[in-house]
């Protein structure tokens, strides 16, 4: 099932840390813009998440949000709405970061495979450009809502939904199992180089702080829907 590890070549650690510091570099600049996500609901002015937007209860849920922010008095209105277009532009480059990422340590953990478990991350390591084209189609999408924001075809929706569930299973699947196996042959001994404790650290920190955003912004949804 398993090839004796060989140790990556210096492109890889260079792409791969390349991808992080991007990952760290966009995720301050997008946290940045996010502060600034406002609308108006009602009498009250309330905070969203970019979660709010790939996870809404229906299409028209996101229509209220920019709906929303255009009812804000100046300068709230144009700050959220500027905040908004630049975190979903600047998601793209986001994008850069974290599927080739994802994709790399795939690939990596394949080389390190025979038969079924090579075909699984390297089928696993392919779906992180999947992920990519709908992750892409899904900013599209909310760039369009911004300009008209009020329902479209049901069906479009839908599609949008599925994009954004298979993006998150696509990604989510293959950092958590190639991050499992590469755990997997630091603590068997497999791997026996000082430095890929490192990259366990540095895999350990990519993974932590992608599930801290996460449940940062379920947080904030949550926190306001109970206000």
């Amino acid at each position: 099932m398993l090839y004796l590890p060989s140790i990556p070549s210096p492109l890889f650690w260079i792409l791969l840390i390349s991808c992080f510091v991007l990952f760290i570099v966009m995720l301050k600049i997008m946290g940045g813009q996010s502060k600034h996500f406002k609308f108006q609901r009602g009498v009250a002015v309330t905070s969203f998440s970019i979660m709010d937007l790939e996870f809404p209860g229906n299409e028209a849920s996101i229509c209220n949000i920019v709906n929303g922010i255009h009812k804000l008095p100046e300068p709230a209105n144009r700050d959220s709405l500027a905040a908004l277009n630049g975190n979903l532009r600047a998601d793209f480059l986001f994008m850069a970061a974290v599927y080739p990422f994802i994709a790399l340590l795939c690939y990596h953990t394949a080389e390190l495979m025979q038969h079924f478990g090579r075909w699984v991350f390297l089928i696993l390591a392919v779906l992180q450009i999947v992920a990519w084209v709908f992750d892409i189609l899904e900013n599209k999408y909310l760039l369009h809502k911004i300009k008209h924001p009020y329902p479209a075809q049901p069906k479009r929706f839908q599609q949008y939904k599925k994009m954004v569930l298979a993006k998150w299973a696509f990604a989510t699947t293959g950092l958590v199992t190639a991050l499992s196996a590469h755990v997997y042959f630091w603590v068997t001994g497999l791997y026996g180089k000082f430095f890929y404790a490192f990259a366990i650290v540095l895999l350990l920190l990519f993974a932590a702080i992608i599930i801290w955003r996460i449940m940062s912004a379920r947080q904030a949804f949550f926190g306001e829907t109970s206000s």
